[in-house]
C-alpha cells in the first residue's frame, strides 16, 4: 500500500487517526516491500542531518524493481555515483560546500546499496563499502566538520572509527562512545554525535565485529563478550587529548544497546551507560524470525526473507 493512498492518518481531513486509535507512524508505508519500506524510513530519518535528500530517496524508490536482479544495489549506487561525480566537479571548481554536501549524501547511498543485496558475498558489497568510506572522508576533509578517521588497536587487527572533537568543549571534556546496532553503521549515529558536539561533549564512534566496515572489509564477526571489544576502545579513548577520563559514557543503540549492560558489568572506567536496545529480548526476536524463515522451503521464500536469513547468518 502506498503512503499516498492511505485514507487516514496525517494526510486525511479532520483529526489524525493516531489521536483516535493510537496508530504508530510505522503503519504508514512507502511500499508493500517490508525491507524496502524499513530502509526508506531509515534514509528519510537522515535527511535533516544532510546525509540524504528526500527527493533523491523517492527517486530511488521509483526506480526499484524487485523482479530485476541487483536492482537495489544498482539503483542506490547509481544515484551515489552521480552525486560523487558532481562532488568531484564541484571540488575541482573550488566549490567546497557543494562538493562536501554531495560527498556526504553519496556516502550514505553507497551504504544503503549494501543493505539489501541479493547476495552478501557479491563483489559489490566490498566495492560499495569502499566507495562509502572514500566519500565520507572527502566530506570530512572539505566540510571542516570536526571529525577524524581512527584505527583502534584490537587483537591482531584494528577497529575502524572516528573521533569527533567538540569545537565548544572545555580543555577537558566528557566523552560519549557510541556503539551502533546489528545492521547500523557508525556513521549513521550522526543524529547523536552531532547533538553531543553542540553540547560540549566529544564523541567516538566505531564499527565493532559484525558491524559496518569491520564486517565488510575485515570479515570480523559478532562476539558475545563485548567487554573485550569495548576495552580496547576505551584504552584508545583515554589517550586522546582533551578527554576527561573521569567522564566517559557509553551508549548503544538497537543491538548495540543489548551489548551495553554486559560491558558495564566488566569495565568500571565507564561512568554512565545508556542502553537503548528497542527490543526486550533480542535472542527471542531473532530466533523466532529465523525459525519462521527456515520452516519455509527456499524456493517459496519471498526475496526479503532469503536476504534477511543470509544477512543475519553472515
Amino acid at each position: 500500500m502506498s503512503i499516498l493512498k492511505k485514507n487516514n492518518g496525517p494526510m486525511s481531513k479532520g483529526p489524525s487517526i493516531q489521536s483516535i486509535s493510537g496508530d504508530h507512524w510505522s503503519s504508514l508505508k512507502f511500499t508493500d516491500g517490508i525491507m524496502t519500506d524499513a530502509i526508506m524510513k531509515h534514509v528519510m530519518g537522515l535527511c535533516y542531518l544532510g546525509m540524504a535528500d528526500a527527493g533523491e530517496a523517492l527517486e530511488a524508490l521509483s526506480r526499484l524493481n524487485d523482479k530485476e536482479p541487483d536492482s537495489w544495489g544498482k539503483t542506490w549506487a547509481g544515484i551515489a555515483g552521480n552525486l560523487e561525480k558532481r562532488a568531484k566537479k564541484s571540488e575541482e571548481g573550488g566549490k567546497q560546500v557543494s562538493a562536501s554536501t554531495a560527498y556526504l549524501r553519496a556516502s550514505t547511498y553507497y551504504r544503503v546499496a549494501t543493505m539489501y543485496l541479493d547476495d552478501v558475498y557479491e563483489p559489490e558489497m566490498t566495492e560499495y563499502t569502499k566507495e562509502s568510506f572514500a566519500c565520507y572522508e572527502k566530506y570530512l576533509a572539505l566540510s571542516g566538520y570536526p571529525g577524524e578517521y581512527i584505527e583502534i588497536p584490537y587483537e591482531n587487527s584494528y577497529l575502524p572509527g572516528h573521533f569527533y572533537r567538540s569545537p565548544i568543549a572545555s580543555e577537558k571534556a566528557p566523552l560519549l562512545i557510541l556503539t551502533p546496532g546489528r545492521d547500523t553503521w557508525a556513521e549513521d549515529t550522526r543524529w547523536m554525535f552531532d547533538a553531543a558536539l553542540k553540547r560540549g561533549i566529544h564523541c567516538l564512534t566505531y564499527d565493532g565485529p559484525g558491524q559496518g566496515y569491520a564486517l565488510r572489509l575485515q570479515d570480523m564477526k559478532f562476539r558475545p563478550d563485548w567487554e573485550n571489544v569495548m576495552g580496547p576502545v576505551i584504552d584508545y579513548a583515554e589517550k586522546m587529548d582533551g578527554v576527561d577520563t573521569d567522564r566517559i559514557a557509553c551508549m548503544g543503540f538497537s543491538f548495540g544497546g543489548f551489548l551495553m549492560p554486559r560491558v558495564a558489568a566488566y569495565d568500571k572506567r565507564i561512568k554512565l551507560i545508556i542502553a537503548d536496545p528497542g527490543n526486550i529480548s533480542w535472542g527471542k526476536g531473532i530466533g523466532e524470525r529465523l525459525s519462521m524463515i527456515l520452516k519455509m522451503p527456499k524456493a517459496m521464500r519471498p526475496k526479503f526473507m532469503q536476504v534477511m536469513l543470509e544477512d543475519y547468518a553472515w
